[in-house]
């Protein structure tokens, strides 16, 4: 088990949930500052956040379903070829 599950375990959902809030709220107001230290910090924040939230609540495979179903719906609508990194 990695640091993110350890962590997601100890705090429980309704602690990840009010971070998860908490941490995107910081994001946004990163964002409306401008500063670009504090947004990629802010960034980090949110990663580990959701990374909890979709482990505690077993969505891990979905979220990232999610994640490739937007990026290739993207890139079907704004026609961008696709390299084969292989």
């Amino acid at each position: 088990m990695n640091s993110i599950h350890n962590i997601a375990n100890h705090n429980g959902k309704d602690m990840i949930h009010t971070k998860l809030v908490e941490e995107v709220n910081e994001l946004v107001e990163a964002i409306k500052e401008g500063n670009q230290e504090h947004i990629i910090e802010e960034m980090a924040d949110v990663f580990i956040m959701i990374n909890q939230y979709t482990y505690i609540h077993n969505q891990d495979k979905q979220f990232f379903k999610q994640v490739n179903n937007k990026l290739k719906r993207t890139i079907k609508r704004l026609n961008i070829k696709e390299e084969n990194n292989e």
